[in-house]
């Protein structure tokens, strides 16, 4: 059966430089292909993460300037996934975004090449981007 995830992202919007922000909250429904929700068990967060990063303003990704737990398993809450990532800090003040990807690693099993494991692939089961994040330098 043929399923698929629509999520949202709820975030802080504001926030200070290496303070520890508000919680980041993934929240993942299943659909079948004709759009009707399924339901959610413990066993369909069985591979699956969930990663966090920043973007800027123009949408490219800030490697540098996130400090924190970026990567979490969703669990099950009043049958949708969630995943909940706490006490993340900004290195820098600025404008960003949250970008979250959710991936089933099982599926990325199959990505393997005799070189080695490869990079997690580009084709996540969910993208999502969060409202704008401000962050300010403390005034002293």
């Amino acid at each position: 059966m043929e399923h698929r995830y629509l999520g949202t992202v709820d975030s802080p919007r504001r926030g200070m430089v290496n303070e520890p922000l508000g919680a980041v909250t993934v929240t993942l429904e299943r659909f079948d292909a004709n759009g009707t929700a399924l339901d959610v068990e413990e066993v369909h967060t069985v591979g699956l993460v969930v990663n966090v990063g920043l973007t800027l303003e123009d949408g490219t990704t800030d490697v540098e300037h996130l400090e924190g737990e970026t990567t979490v398993s969703p669990t099950v809450v009043d049958n949708k996934m969630v995943a909940t990532f706490g006490r993340l800090r900004v290195q820098q003040a600025g404008t960003y975004r949250f970008h979250v990807r959710v991936f089933n690693l099982y599926e990325s099993v199959s990505q393997f090449s005799g070189l080695g494991p490869a990079r997690i692939p580009s084709n996540s089961i969910f993208n999502g981007t969060s409202e704008t994040l401000v962050i300010g330098n403390h005034i002293h």
